[in-house]
């Protein structure tokens, strides 16, 4: 069997994508450029086998186009969106979306039970894809993805500590029968490490400042923490393994942009992750500028698989250290399976600033042309940044399902295809949510007409008396 490295690139980014009739621009106009925006992102997609986003809505023709023109790049599979229930008071769906070249063989959703103003008529939450690694159904990725509550005062602080409570469970009982494999967990938190927020017990209004690591980012790293630690203890223990007291100390979680990025300004430890603030797509200030002073709400985290606990990084040794003599060292070497690992690489895992310029720089070659590119009406893909992660993906058991060897020119992503076709393992739709939608804007727009032919009546009584 064909032994195979290949490199796993990861791209998680909320898009700000809102559906039509919704932008930050004049109405009728051109508005956030959204066709503009996602056929640059599909270019910059060329270069990664996972993406995942956030506020790509699913209401409209957008999405859906977007989805067939990844899938003629290769992303064969997807998973998404989170959908409102028929009967709840959300109207659109919750805008996350997850692109793979590796199949997804597991999908599971949980939308929020709260949110309030703008984000209370979407249904956000969790979305859940599980990506198939090798021809071993052991050998996968839970990948999990959310966009919780906007806004500081303090009803939308209570309403996302909530809704994050709510995502701790549903990871927990998504990864119950299998913590051990990696996991990664990306999104829009609306939550901010670089600021501390303290409220007006009068007015609920938030008071933000500047501080090293946020206690609410603090809160939320041991939560996860917890969650994943003890889904394996507990499965651990299940199997009627004993458990190891003294390594439970050691973290399992990795904040890839706080380990890893090259982008953080000065000694700060988290980096800028949403550009220049709220909807802005041509950026003023430069990101590398020890001037700026813009928020951390978009995160990486990873807990590498059991197996891999002691050797996640390629270049890099991991944060946790072990200090015990070489006979404990040995004992924990040889439980790493030397068939299957997924191995973080720090180079190249980093914020991803998705500039435009980067991404059209082929089409204005020549001098007469970069007029045309600087009069380009968007600076970066989103109002956000997006985040870039890079692994090493190692598996030694590979064979085409007949058998027959590997050739040295297939890509892993093209033979697990072989293995978990697409027509078997794709994305079931609902729908019904949609006619709720039709209906409710039918609604508004009677109502409107019957205002308005009030209006018209009244004033003809007026003229004709």
């Amino acid at each position: 069997m064909a032994k195979v490295q290949e490199r796993l690139a990861v791209l998680s980014m909320n898009i700000f994508c809102r559906p039509e009739g919704i932008h930050s621009g004049q109405w009728f106009k051109t508005g956030d450029y959204k066709d503009l925006r996602v056929a640059l992102l599909l270019r910059k997609m060329a270069k990664f086998d996972v993406v995942i986003l956030q506020e790509m809505f699913e209401a409209g023709p957008r999405q859906r186009r977007f989805v067939r023109e990844a899938y003629a790049m290769g992303f064969r599979y997807h998973c998404g969106s989170v959908w409102p229930r028929l009967l709840d008071s959300r109207l659109i769906d919750g805008g996350l979306l997850i692109l793979s070249r590796y199949p997804i063989v597991e999908r599971d959703q949980l939308a929020y039970s709260q949110g309030s103003g703008s984000d209370g008529i979407c249904a956000k939450g969790v979305l859940y894809a599980r990506i198939q690694l090798s021809p071993d159904l052991s050998d996968s990725l839970h990948v999990f993805t959310t966009h919780t509550q906007a806004g500081d005062n303090y009803k939308d602080y209570s309403i996302r500590l909530a809704q994050l409570q709510e995502m701790h469970r549903f990871i927990a009982r998504t990864i119950r029968d299998d913590p051990g494999v990696p996991v990664l967990i990306t999104g829009d938190f609306n939550l901010d490490a670089r600021h501390d927020l303290v409220h007006d017990s009068q007015t609920g209004l938030a008071i933000s400042t500047r501080c090293r690591e946020s206690k609410v980012y603090q809160q939320l790293v041991a939560d996860f923490e917890r969650v994943v630690r003890e889904a394996r203890l507990n499965f651990a223990r299940e199997a009627g393994k004993t458990v190891d007291a003294d390594n439970t100390a050691d973290p399992l979680i990795i904040d890839l942009m706080k380990r890893c990025d090259t982008t953080k300004l000065g000694e700060e430890i988290h980096p800028i992750t949403n550009g220049d603030g709220h909807s802005l797509l041509f950026h003023k200030t430069d990101p590398l500028s020890l001037e700026k002073d813009g928020k951390c709400i978009d995160y990486m985290f990873f807990f590498p698989g059991v197996n891999d606990q002691t050797s996640v990084s390629a270049t890099t040794s991991t944060d946790s250290t072990n200090d015990g003599d070489d006979d404990d060292n040995a004992s924990v070497e040889s439980v790493v399976s030397p068939r299957f690992r997924l191995t973080l690489v720090d180079e190249g895992t980093t914020v991803d600033h998705c500039s435009v310029t980067e991404l059209t720089e082929n089409d204005y070659g020549d001098q007469s042309q970069q007029s045309l590119h600087r009069q380009l009406p968007i600076t970066h893909l989103s109002d956000h940044y997006g985040l870039r992660a890079i692994f090493l993906l190692e598996t030694t058991s590979l064979e085409h399902p007949d058998g027959t060897p590997v050739s040295t020119n297939e890509s892993l992503a093209s033979i697990l295809q072989l293995y978990f076709p697409q027509h078997a393992f794709a994305q079931q739709p609902r729908r019904l949510w949609k006619w709720k939608l039709a209906f409710a804007l039918l609604a508004i727009v009677a109502s409107a007409g019957g205002v308005t032919l009030v209006l018209v009546r009244t004033v003809l009584n007026l003229v004709l008396k």
